[in-house]
């Protein structure tokens, strides 16, 4: 599905919701708000929201279970923080110097940080992994904000969870009295509680990205080429002469693909020089179905007939002094 289509279909969804909310609050009004009041679900324009007091108690034992522990991790926390704060500031300043100075193909060679949005750098496909990745970063990071702010005697109110069009995000509500009443250093603790327990979370998630090839080596191949997995509908590598699903490919134009990273290198040579294979005559006359050749215009040339989707029209490249062998086009299979 279009990425436009999907959008207006969920901004249609939104407005029906909308609709039918305030329909049931002038005509039910009371158990209609009992209803979300009972609930906590609150419908806004093109946004969910829903809170909840259920978790409080919970959140309470796990800031009370371990205090002297806890504060010894949000003390590491709250360094790491201030020491990292400075680079990601600077990081942050100097990705948006670079994407607005250069052009996306100059950008993309830099180690730059990258706004990620749907439909435009992120595949449609991909927004449930992003949703559920967002969701989980969220809140894990409130989670920290919640412990280390029971650890200081900081009522949690509520927590709750908002989803934005489509991007959902958790959050946790304290007490601001309480809040503002803290030492700056207890309260600075409870800042960077939430960034501490993300910086934790990335370390884990890289860690497990080198871990996981080695823990299930014995299933699969690894660095030993790349499987196709999916092919575009349009696309000139489809059908019988191309790539079929469950390929695997070892190299291109004799360069060798080992992973995800060497199969885009091997595809931006291939921009760089124009391939051509050294094929034996024999093998040649063998194959060779070729046709009359047909002028296609713009320099395009054909030499197979429609009816042989597996094949590929190849031109011939004799030596400047040598003797033509064989015809300037012949139509090969492009799987032998």
């Amino acid at each position: 599905m279009d990425v436009t289509v999907a959008l207006l279909i969920i901004a249609v969804i939104y407005g029906v919701l909308l609709f039918f909310d305030n329909f049931f609050k002038t005509c039910m009004h009371y158990p209609y708000v009992r209803f979300l009041e009972g609930t906590g679900i609150q419908l806004k324009l093109f946004s969910l929201c829903w809170k909840t007091k259920a978790f409080n108690r919970t959140l309470l034992r796990w800031g009370n279970a371990s205090p002297r522990y806890l504060k010894i991790w949000f003390k590491i926390g709250t360094r790491f923080t201030i020491i990292f704060f400075p680079f990601s500031l600077f990081l942050l300043l100097y990705s948006i110097l670079v994407n607005i100075a250069s052009s996306g193909d100059n950008a993309s060679s830099q180690f730059v940080l990258e706004p990620v949005l749907p439909g435009i750098n992120l595949p449609a496909s991909e927004l449930t992994y992003y949703s559920l990745t967002l969701i989980l970063c969220t809140v894990v990071h409130e989670i920290g904000h919640a412990l280390a702010a029971v650890l200081y005697d900081v009522n949690i109110i509520e927590v709750g969870a908002n989803v934005v069009f489509v991007l959902p995000f958790a959050y946790v509500n304290l007490c601001t009295e309480r809040f503002v009443a803290l030492r700056p250093k207890h309260a600075l603790t409870i800042l960077c509680a939430g960034i501490w327990h993300n910086i934790i979370l990335g370390m884990f998630a890289y860690l497990l990205y080198f871990i996981l090839p080695i823990l299930f080596s014995l299933c699969f191949h690894v660095n030993n080429g790349i499987s196709i997995t999916d092919i575009t509908k349009n696309s000139y590598l489809a059908g019988s002469k191309g790539l079929n699903i469950g390929d695997t490919v070892f190299q291109i134009n004799g360069c060798d693909v080992r992973d995800e990273n060497s199969w885009y290198d091997c595809l931006a040579k291939t921009d760089k020089s124009k391939p051509a294979f050294c094929i034996e005559p024999d093998l040649i006359h063998q194959f060779d179905e070729s046709v009359p050749l047909k002028h296609l215009g713009e320099g395009h040339v054909e030499c197979c007939e429609v009816n042989k989707k597996q094949n590929i029209c190849f031109e011939y490249l004799d030596p400047a002094d040598g003797i033509l062998e064989l015809p300037s086009h012949v139509c090969l299979p492009a799987r032998l």
